[in-house]
């Protein structure tokens, strides 16, 4: 299964079981030969190139700078 959901990535990575066979891929270009690579994981909070956690904690942080204001 695809998908550019934090929640469900999220909820996959919570939920899953030591004996479950989940990986998490990450899609990316490298800068400097600026080829399409692949990362996987079998914790999506373990993806280093990870654009839905890194969307999704922009977004939380602007939230909280606008709350404050």
């Amino acid at each position: 299964m695809a998908t550019h959901d934090y929640f469900l990535a999220k909820y996959f990575d919570v939920r899953s079981r030591e004996d479950d066979h989940i990986l998490f891929h990450s899609l990316y270009k490298d800068e400097e030969t600026a080829e399409i690579r692949v990362e996987q994981s079998d914790r999506f909070v373990d993806l280093a190139h990870n654009t839905i956690l890194d969307t999704f904690m922009s977004l939380y942080h602007e939230e909280i700078r606008k709350a404050m204001e």
